[in-house]
């Protein structure tokens, strides 16, 4: 265990000045500029925290680096920051994403043209909003189980989840909501997506269901864009540990093959 890299807690100005705190790992004996992955939680009222993480320690040890951005609406910083993405989701979330880049940009270890953005559930939805609204910062892209379509999202969340989705997400009966929801959507902007992309689903998720996986792989295969699709006999995460070696071997085995070749 003494290998494990413990991470910098540092804090940067998102897109409208409202701090940001982030943890920054650096791969032990780097000697110059490494590439970097993007790693967005789930949630979005989550947060990433100074824990033990496998696909960090994996990533480090292959010489990526990880940066673990608490964007807005992350929980832990006050209501205020937790319900700033409300009704908002790939919106200034997005954007403090963009910031956290720029700020990576200023650092001489970090390599910004070999930059990598990954994440689950809502993670998963950020990494597909990242790729769609910046494509040209990224090498490469791994989704777990991240809705595609905001609108699906919206009407497809189990029933003890429907109380809240007006005020969470949005309500889809309003023209003006449904036409902000369709516009912030990656599905919708899925031809901009240019970096490879592993997706992988529980076929047995009622969370997020398959039918968002599904969507963004079939638009993206229609466009002719790698993507790769992975299919696990799984819910929303894994209760089996083969699975999620499974999982975990291909999500940072895909990281690695397009961020250190």
């Amino acid at each position: 265990m003494r290998n494990l890299v413990e991470p910098e807690a540092i804090e940067y100005a998102g897109h409208d000045g409202l701090p940001v705190q982030a943890f920054m790992y650096r791969p032990q004996g780097a000697s110059g500029p490494v590439p970097m992955v993007v790693y967005l939680h789930g949630g979005p009222e989550h947060r990433h925290a100074n824990e033990f993480d496998p696909i960090t320690q994996a990533l480090l040890g292959a010489g990526i680096g990880v940066f673990a951005p608490n964007v807005r609406g992350s929980s832990g910083y006050g209501s205020a920051f937790q319900r700033s993405v409300y009704r908002d989701w790939c919106g200034g979330d997005i954007k403090d994403v963009e910031r956290g880049v720029a700020h990576l940009d200023t650092l001489d270890w970090v390599d910004t043209n070999r930059l990598g953005v990954c994440g689950a559930s809502y993670g998963g939805l950020a990494t597909l909003a990242c790729l769609t609204q910046l494509p040209n910062l990224w090498r490469c892209g791994v989704d777990l189980f991240g809705p595609s379509d905001l609108v699906m999202d919206a009407t497809l969340v189990p029933p003890y989840w429907r109380a809240r989705v007006k005020e969470w997400i949005g309500d889809v009966d309003d023209p003006a909501d449904l036409d902000r929801l369709r516009a912030h959507s990656p599905l919708t902007h899925a031809d901009r997506i240019t970096a490879p992309l592993l997706v992988v689903q529980g076929v047995h998720d009622v969370r997020v269901a398959q039918r968002h996986s599904d969507a963004i792989v079939d638009r993206l295969r229609e466009l002719d864009r790698e993507v790769e699709y992975l299919l696990i006999e799984e819910g929303h995460g894994f209760s089996s540990r083969d699975n999620g070696l499974k999982v975990g071997t291909a999500w940072v085995g895909w990281l690695v093959k397009y961020l250190t070749t």
